[in-house]
């Protein structure tokens, strides 16, 4: 009976073993993948950057530094903040996936082929990255797309936040502009 017993118990122990690392093992698979997501960046091998276009719906505007500034292609009389864009810029060389999508079977239902925002970066090398940003999954994160790239990727909210700020900035100014401007009659 002792002998049977201890059969018993080892035959158990050998299985919570076996249970155990193939656990262990399932779990060390996914954090090694939810790493390599979280360490793909947006923008990544980019130098110093040059240009910066943005598209809001349907209006797209550009960036670019004359002599170390940063200035309105199409205005540059128009004020910018110089610490604040090169913030802005760092966080965006920064942003990270924090997700991918692992089965696409079709891109239109992200919205990233036809995006509602998007940014272009170009740096010194004339490297230019483009990323769309399309629907949102709901949890205040978007799906985003890097180049022509068939990876389709989550990230949170900072791209979407930095081109309306920018944007935003611009339209406050053009709005301010016309107030002060003599009107015609």
């Amino acid at each position: 009976m002792k002998s049977i017993t201890t059969r018993i118990i080892g035959i158990f122990f050998v299985l919570f073993m076996l249970t155990f690392m193939a656990t262990t093992g399932i779990l060390e698979e996914q954090k090694e993948k939810e790493r390599l997501i979280k360490s793909t960046k947006l923008f990544a091998d980019m130098g110093e950057i040059e240009s910066f276009v943005y598209s809001r719906g349907t209006r797209v505007r550009k960036m670019v530094k004359q002599n170390g500034d940063w200035v309105w292609e199409d205005d540059t009389s128009y004020y910018i903040d110089q610490t604040e864009m090169k913030k802005k810029i760092d966080a965006l060389l920064e942003l990270t996936a924090v997700d991918k999508v692992e089965e696409i079977e079709d891109s239109v239902e992200y919205g990233v082929d036809d995006p509602s925002y998007s940014i272009a970066l170009t740096d010194i090398n004339q490297n230019t990255k483009t990323v769309s940003v399309g629907k949102t999954t709901g949890e205040r994160q978007f799906y985003v797309k890097i180049d022509d790239q068939k990876e389709i990727y989550i990230t949170d909210e900072t791209i979407k936040e930095i081109i309306i700020s920018i944007d935003s900035g611009r339209n406050l100014q053009d709005r301010l502009d016309a107030i002060s401007s003599p009107t015609r009659r």
